[in-house]
């Protein structure tokens, strides 16, 4: 997806100073849907979540309600082709950093198969 590829050339990443280690990706169940009542997602969200190039998903409730939260989940899940779909909050998602960010042998079977 374009997005992994512009923060592959991104500057830090150029010049050593950073490197791509895990694509952890966000999603806020409340904005999940461009049209909601149709249940159709943004646009371009569904290729950012290709397999491969994801490791986790983290899904924040937002203003969403239990429903609209099982429903995103188990989207996601499919989408994102069995990497971990976390729900958590931002305090939780800094500490949840050693599930999100997969040893590198498994990013790399990850990324061949």
């Amino acid at each position: 997806p374009t997005l992994l590829a512009r923060l592959a050339r991104g500057r830090a990443v150029a010049s050593g100073a950073a490197r791509l280690v895990s694509v952890v990706a966000c999603v806020s169940a409340e904005l999940l849907h461009e049209e909601p009542a149709r249940g159709l997602p943004l646009p371009g969200l569904l290729a950012q979540l290709a397999p491969g190039y994801v490791d986790a998903v983290v899904l924040s409730a937002g203003g969403a309600n239990a429903a609209d939260l099982a429903s995103a989940n188990a989207m996601l899940a499919a989408v994102a082709g069995g990497v971990p779909v976390l729900r958590a909050s931002k305090l939780a998602l800094v500490r949840a950093r050693e599930d999100l960010v997969p040893p590198p042998a498994e990013r790399a079977a990850r990324l061949v198969a």
